[in-house]
């Protein structure tokens, strides 16, 4: 996944831009406190990170280079450490 973020104007206000590569994308929003969404494709890109923000907050948000989200065709994991197949890797399962 390929992520891009931009602080707009003088508030501070953040947009991320996600892309698959392919054709799903995602646009994030920061409107206040809340996040606004716009998606298309396939894949629900801000689903995903959204479920991958909630494991690294539960893992004590780790720093950027303990953490990790791997994707393969077949499943996604997080992972913490330096080992995406070690043993603090759990399956990100899709939201209820």
């Amino acid at each position: 996944m390929h992520i891009d973020t931009q602080v707009a104007g003088t508030d501070g206000q953040m947009t991320a831009w996600l892309s698959d590569g392919r054709a799903s994308w995602a646009v994030l929003e920061q409107v206040g406190p809340a996040v606004n969404a716009q998606r298309g494709g396939g894949r629900d890109l801000a689903d995903e990170v959204s479920r991958a923000w909630t494991v690294w907050e539960e893992r004590g948000s780790p720093g950027m280079y303990d953490f990790g989200l791997h994707i393969t065709r077949d499943s996604h994991h997080v992972f913490t450490g330096d080992d995406p197949h070690g043993p603090r890797r759990q399956p990100l399962v899709a939201a209820p």
